[in-house]
């Protein structure tokens, strides 16, 4: 088996994982021993709560962010593709999984590429392993980040980045 078709069923293993109904949480818990008396806030107007924050100067209307590991197949696409609508509408960051595979096969980032035609306002951000930073060139890191201009253009803002060093 080659490595890309390695990649590609580990992917899929971590989706199956995920819904398999052992991994699911039981409707009973330890929690169900406690009752939590409700006290509302009647003076707080929720109009007033702001949740934004930043992120590398990168304004965010949610202090939490999608983390994504279905990148690298095809059953994942559409998972992707519902994750990265809800980052588009609510401005809610979202990592894209591993963009190790794009590494070394140019046809992985089309699958980003076709969701960032979908869904332009989706805050992307990229994710590459430090084995992978180690063994390849900065050109090659930085081609990955690249493909992702909103966290990219966020970090140059703050960091000066030499993408011509190697």
């Amino acid at each position: 088996m080659d490595s890309n078709a390695q990649f590609e069923l580990r992917k899929q293993e971590h989706i199956k994982l995920s819904l398999d109904p052992r991994s699911q949480g039981s409707n009973r818990s330890h929690w169900d021993r406690y009752n939590l008396n409700h006290e509302a806030f009647p003076e707080m107007d929720l109009e007033e709560v702001d949740l934004t924050t930043s992120f590398f100067n990168l304004k965010l209307n949610s202090p939490l962010f999608i983390s994504s590991m279905t990148a690298g197949h095809t059953d994942g696409q559409i998972i992707n593709e519902r994750l990265a609508e809800l980052s588009h509408h609510k401005q809610i960051l979202m990592g894209v999984g591993s963009q190790r595979r794009e590494l070394t096969d140019p046809d992985a980032a089309k699958e980003w590429k076709k969701i960032r035609t979908k869904f332009p306002k989706a805050l992307l951000m990229g994710n590459i392993g430090i084995t992978q930073v180690i063994t390849h060139t900065s050109r090659e890191i930085f081609k990955l980040i690249d493909s992702f201009p909103d966290i990219d253009t966020a970090m140059e803002s703050l960091l000066e980045i030499d993408q011509d060093s190697e």
